[in-house]
């Protein structure tokens, strides 16, 4: 998969989860869970998706947190779920930080 194609991918993850609207995630074990689904579902490498994962458990609720872990693990069940607990700001929020935090962190790593 291209680089492209998997920043495409998590844009199309943040503009999903900014039109929809439990809690996982957080602590270090949601941080390597969010880590290894974002290297597995992206292109992105193992350094800029721990800068993500780290960055979501400072920004997002643990609700939208979780539900970015469920959906880029493909965890139907528990992305459904959470959904279902997300208030609209919260999936904006969610949306907007998938859009904008792979690009905050690649920066980051070229410093």
């Amino acid at each position: 998969m291209s680089r492209e194609t998997g920043i495409v991918r998590i844009a199309a993850l943040g503009a999903l989860l900014g039109f929809t609207a439990g809690c996982g995630g957080g602590g270090d074990s949601g941080i390597a869970e969010f880590a290894a689904a974002c290297a597995k579902t992206t292109n992105l490498n193992d350094e800029i998706c721990e800068c993500i994962a780290e960055h979501a458990v400072e920004e997002l609720t643990p609700t939208a947190f979780g539900f970015l872990v469920a959906s880029m693990s493909g965890n139907e069940e528990k992305t459904v779920e959470l959904r279902g607990q997300l208030g609209v700001e919260d999936a904006m929020q969610a949306g907007m930080f998938m859009t904008s935090a792979p690009a905050k962190c690649a920066k980051q790593g070229a410093e």
